[in-house]
This record gives C-alpha cells, sequence and structure tokens, in this order.
C-alpha cells in the first residue's frame, strides 16, 4: 500500500535526526549513503538496505514503545504527507476487506501508522529489540521485491487471492504486486513504469487511486 506523499523512511529519518537523536558518526554516514544513491551508485533496494541497517545502529538503546509513540505524534502533525486516497480507501474498502501495509519501513513506524488509521494490520522491516530497548540491528528486512513479495504471500495465506489489490510505487514493491490478483502502480518510478509495461500492470496517479479501488470492489 502506497499511502504518503513522501518516504516516510526518509521523512522519519531527517525528523528523529532534527531531534539530535542520531550521532555524529550516524549523520555523516547518512549523508554519504545519500550521496551514493543520488548519483546512482547503488540502486533504490540496496540504499533502503542500508539506510535501515544504518537507521537501526542509531536507534540503539532507545524505547521501542517510546519509538512509536514519538511517531504517532509526528505524523498526527504532519497529516498532509498523506495521500487523501488512503482514509477514503480504509473507509469504503473495511467493510468487505481486510487492510494491510506492507512497508519496507520500520514496525514503529507501521504501528504508529495503525494508530492513526483503522488497519487490520501490517508487514514491515523489524528491529530487533530486547527488554523493550532497540538492539540497534535488523531481525528482518522487507526493503527487496522478494521479501515484500513473501510478506505478502503470508498474508494472503488466509485470504482469497481473487479479491486481492496492491498499490506499489517503487521497484521493490514488484513482489508484492505480483503476488495480487489486481496490481496498480501509483505515482510510479521509472523502473516500476518498466515493470509496468512488462507484466501489463496499470499505472495511475494517486488522485484516481479511490476510483480505481472502487471499480475493483463493484467488480467482486
Amino acid at each position: 500500500m502506497t499511502l504518503t506523499s513522501a518516504s516516510l523512511l526518509s521523512t522519519l529519518v531527517d525528523y528523529q535526526g532534527g531531534k539530535g537523536m542520531f550521532s555524529q558518526e550516524i549523520c555523516r554516514a547518512r549523508d554519504n549513503l545519500r550521496r551514493r544513491y543520488d548519483s546512482g551508485r547503488i540502486d533504490y533496494m540496496e540504499g533502503s538496505r542500508q539506510a535501515l541497517e544504518l537507521w537501526a545502529a542509531g536507534l540503539a538503546g532507545y524505547n521501542y514503545e517510546d519509538l512509536v509513540g514519538d511517531t504517532v505524534r509526528f505524523l498526527e502533525n504532519h497529516m498532509d504527507i498523506f495521500y487523501p486516497y488512503f482514509g477514503e480507501a480504509l473507509a469504503f474498502s473495511s467493510k468487505t476487506h481486510d487492510f494491510y501495509l506492507v512497508t519496507a519501513n520500520f514496525d514503529f513506524a507501521a504501528e504508529a501508522v495503525g494508530r492513526i488509521f483503522p488497519i487490520t494490520g501490517f508487514a514491515a522491516t523489524r528491529l530487533v529489540v530486547e527488554n523493550g530497548i532497540c538492539a540497534g540491528r535488523l531481525e528482518n528486512s522487507l526493503a527487496s521485491s522478494l521479501a515484500k513479495g513473501e510478506a505478502a504471500r503470508g498474508l494472503l495465506k488466509d485470504h482469497s487471492r481473487d479479491g486481492s489489490l496492491a498499490l506499489g510505487d517503487t521497484e521493490n514493491d514488484i513482489g508484492m504486486l505480483k503476488e495480487a490478483a489486481h496490481p496498480l502502480c501509483v505515482d510510479a518510478n521509472k523502473h516500476l513504469k518498466e515493470a509496468a509495461v512488462e507484466f501489463g500492470w496499470k499505472v495511475i496517479n494517486h488522485k484516481d487511486a479511490a476510483d480505481e479501488i472502487k471499480k475493483f470492489l463493484g467488480k467482486l
């Protein structure tokens, strides 16, 4: 599910960095990673993987529940980053469908979204948490297309694939989109658009997403 107009990962990293939560070493490494990605030396999925590992290291020692609560407050004060269709789609689809967030972002961020919007659940990158404290490393990562596909497949085990719909915007969503009966590419980047041509997927603007979801539900 594509729900924000800006990367939630980078938005939260900038927010936490602005609060002084990361060491200078972590900040320098983050800036270097961004330069490598911007220059094309690493692709989106590799950049995401390294960013998650670096972010996890920066969160070592922080209380997990405090991160969830702080992220809820941040999101509530920045509701404009959420696409309007997200809440609308939840409202009219929740009577017949479960609604899951499948994201490369961390579990505390996905959990924060779940405290604001009535989603059914989520699959996300998980931090290792010991006695409620972040250990500074990953338990798993959903940065890759393969990992997102496996997560979506797991969610579909208890649901009918025929009635499934998935929305994605980047190439690491390809695996997830392949698992759904009705894949939609919303504000897709270049690489996802190329995949959409290959697989015959529909590419739409986020402004049309709610109508497309309604059309899909109307055919079931």
